[in-house]
């Protein structure tokens, strides 16, 4: 089963900023609106189709570590996947 983050994110010189936020992963971390994440994966992010395709990639029901930009510094960010029934064998929104 493909993987969702629950999130959508937009492009930064920075990395991704997050959209919103609209699944469980993502509100388990603390990860909000405006935040910046700017690696995915132990990927360097450069933009959201290079988030998506990273994101995509998962499977549910692995660990997936990110680093984001909160509270005015960047810190480790830990993202548990889950599986997203509607996607069965197409590519999520994450």
């Amino acid at each position: 089963m493909i993987g969702t983050l629950g999130m959508q994110v937009v492009d930064t010189e920075a990395g991704v900023m997050v959209e919103a936020v609209m699944g469980e992963p993502a509100r388990r971390t603390g990860i909000a609106k405006g935040d910046i994440i700017a690696q995915l994966d132990g990927k360097p992010l450069t933009s959201a189709a290079e988030f998506k395709t990273i994101a995509a990639a998962l499977e549910a029901g692995k660990t997936v570590a990110a680093r984001s930009f909160q509270s005015n510094h960047f810190q480790p960010v830990m993202f548990g996947v889950v599986g997203h029934p509607m996607f069965t064998g197409a590519t999520p929104l994450v």
